[in-house]
């Protein structure tokens, strides 16, 4: 059987490992997943702007299929 101060030492040394763990762990959920102006890059939001033009998106395409006529 393990003597009192074994136990405690284990006990102490495990809440010590898990607590580091813990705060690694909250270190890297608080840093962003893209840094900051990632989606202002004109690559990222020239997808937004086509869609956005009324010209460009009245245009038929794959989403409206000529089936029909």
């Amino acid at each position: 059987m393990q003597s009192s101060e074994d136990r405690r030492r284990e006990w102490e040394e495990n809440l010590n490992r898990e607590t580091a763990r813990a705060q690694t762990t909250a270190r890297y959920l608080s840093l962003p997943t893209k840094p900051w102006g990632f989606w202002k890059d004109e690559k990222l939001s020239a997808k937004y702007e086509t869609n956005a033009d009324p010209a460009v998106s009245k245009l038929p395409g794959r989403s409206t299929p000529d089936v029909l006529s």
